[in-house]
């Protein structure tokens, strides 16, 4: 029994001695660690205040207000510090890289591989946002000409195109963004185009219908020149009278007491009379 007691103790004293000496083995490597992040912290926190001191003494939030990204800001309800949110990214950016270095002393490959596969995508998706503001900066700037150019011209459909070529413009800007950022658009993409074709397709079908009767007033026009022309006397229904001028889409007849404009076609689909001329003896 006694034996047994000892055999238990030994195990225990050999656990706890080999407990001990890992721990002892691994006590630099976690001091080590811990100077690291320490050292870590400090360099972050001074260099995100650099970062914010150097944004605010560029006025880059004048600059940003001047690209419209206030105003998108805005749009989304987004109530934000934009130089608070590049200096915590620079904050943030070293704070893993030095965790990365930490975890590689005490070797946690692993966790350090993880880190570095988060630190991969930082990059990407900060040129993603470069790249949308830029683009969205751009999109304002060409809104604003096509606007005054159409207001200009009064152009009543002037509104239309211009958020038509704005909305466009974004959204190839979007996709780009998302690309750069690693995300697949080609669903998007695909959709987009879709949606684009049934628009066109429709707006052609709209303009054909609201078009036939110009193009039926033309052709009826062109159609007719051989066989009518001003100074003829013609009867149709209950209109009579000279011709006095003709163009593409009409014709236009003095009855004696006013002036008739009938549609061209109506020379093709209904039914004339010319009145000869009276000859002289």
């Amino acid at each position: 029994m006694n034996n047994e007691i000892n055999d238990y103790g030994n195990i225990v004293m050999n656990s706890l001695q080999t407990l001990l000496n890992d721990l002892m083995g691994a006590l630099p490597k976690i001091i080590g660690a811990l100077v690291v992040l320490l050292v870590g912290w400090i360099i972050a926190k001074i260099l995100s205040g650099i970062v914010s001191k150097l944004l605010k003494a560029v006025k880059f939030d004048d600059v940003l207000k001047k690209a419209k990204i206030d105003e998108m800001l805005d749009k989304l309800n987004m109530d934000i510090d934009p130089i608070k949110i590049l200096s915590k990214t620079v904050y943030y950016f070293l704070i893993l890289v030095f965790i990365i270095a930490a975890t590689d002393i005490i070797g946690w490959t692993m966790v350090s591989q993880e880190i570095g596969k988060l630190i991969a995508i930082i990059p990407k998706i900060v040129v993603a946002l470069v790249i949308f503001g830029i683009g969205y900066s751009i999109a304002n700037i060409i809104k604003d000409i096509l606007t005054a150019v159409t207001s200009s011209l009064g152009a009543s459909s002037g509104k239309v195109l211009t958020s038509v070529v704005y909305y466009f413009f974004m959204f190839i800007i979007t996709v780009t963004a998302l690309k750069q950022a690693g995300i697949d658009t080609s669903l998007i993409t695909d959709n987009f185009i879709l949606i684009i074709g049934t628009i066109l397709i429709a707006s052609g079908l709209a303009y054909g219908l609201a078009a036939r009767d110009v193009m039926g007033n033309m052709l009826s026009s062109f159609m007719s020149k051989s066989k009518y022309e001003v100074g003829q006397y013609i009867i149709l229904n209950d209109v009579s009278g000279e011709i006095t001028e003709m163009d593409k889409m009409s014709i236009t007849i003095d009855t004696g007491t006013e002036l008739v404009v009938i549609p061209s076609k109506r020379l093709i689909t209904e039914t004339i009379r010319l009145r000869k001329p009276v000859k002289e003896e």
